[in-house]
């Protein structure tokens, strides 16, 4: 179209040059800039929500599998709570309480990293951020709690277990809900897969009164 109209204004037979055709040839070539260049914008934009979609997914994913493995190590500990297994005189170590803790510099936790979702999506993703929140206070004070002089054995598997379940919660009911509503599928949990030996993680330390 702006070719159209430079060779009107331009043609034999006008006796002049036709401003107005400049003028018009002008504009048509300044909006076809203007819509070809919101046209590469949407596309970046797009490419750019697709990336970060991407990046959360794998994330939750990752999620979604720590709890779960994080809930069998906990599970297994009461085991051994219940049936006297833990060595007499010892007590988890510190480190075992930090491995259930998730890293806070993610995406999760990052506050701009959601601007480019559904309003849905982002309210659901602030949820789980508080839960995972809650997840790093608790291995924190069961950590804490272990190597104190007030730990109880009977006292710490009542812990054990609420921390177990509260993990396999956040689990199923926040963190799979964003899964589904950002890509249609739940994560798939292969956890189960890979804890054979449950008690791996388990180590053990001598406890002597005052170190605590």
């Amino acid at each position: 179209m702006p070719m159209i109209a430079l060779l009107y204004a331009l043609s034999p037979g006008t006796g002049n040059i036709s401003y107005t055709g400049i003028f018009l040839t002008a504009m048509l070539a300044f909006v076809s800039v203007l819509v070809s260049r919101r046209i590469v914008l949407r596309m970046e934009r797009q490419a750019a929500v697709q990336a970060e979609k991407a990046l959360i997914r794998q994330e939750l994913t990752d999620v979604h599998r720590h709890l779960y493995q994080s809930s069998y190590v906990l599970g297994t500990l009461k085991e051994m709570y219940e049936t006297s297994a833990v060595p007499t005189g010892k007590r988890p170590m510190l480190l075992t309480f930090q491995k259930l803790k998730l890293p806070d510099d993610t995406l999760i936790f990052t506050s701009d990293s959601f601007r480019q979702l559904p309003a849905q999506v982002i309210s659901e993703l602030h949820q789980v951020r508080l839960r995972l929140r809650n997840i790093n206070l608790t291995a924190d004070h069961l950590g804490a709690y272990c190597w104190s002089e007030r730990y109880e054995q009977d006292v710490m598997k009542q812990h054990l277990d609420t921390f177990a379940s509260y993990m396999v919660f956040v689990a199923d009911k926040k963190v799979a809900p964003c899964v589904v509503a950002l890509f249609g599928t739940k994560p798939v949990d292969r956890t189960a897969e890979n804890m054979k030996d449950k008690s791996r993680d388990l180590v053990f330390e001598k406890w002597v009164a005052g170190n605590g």
